[in-house]
């Protein structure tokens, strides 16, 4: 929440339904990359694993994906943004 208040001043924009939709898309990405890395630190504790060592090796196997799809969020979101960036 802090980011999206953040990116709304510092393009002085207003909270419209392109924003709300951006920050659904966030929450909704943010919400299923704890998910899944719950679910591998869980999965490895089922194996009678540390609790240190699983939450590391889960790290360590979802990191890529988290990033990447950070990363295609943000491309999607562009055409969104487009117009506050033609305005700067």
């Amino acid at each position: 929440i802090p980011g999206v208040v953040g990116g709304l001043l510092l393009c002085n924009e207003y909270a419209s339904a392109p924003a709300m939709i951006g920050f659904i898309m966030l929450a909704g990405t943010t919400v299923n990359n704890g998910i899944l890395l719950l679910d591998h630190v869980i999965n490895a504790r089922r194996k009678f694993e540390d609790p240190v060592d699983a939450i590391i090796k889960a790290i360590k196997a979802r990191l890529a994906p988290i990033l990447v799809t950070a990363l295609t969020t943000v491309i999607g979101m562009i055409p969104i943004f487009m117009p506050v960036l033609m305005t700067i």
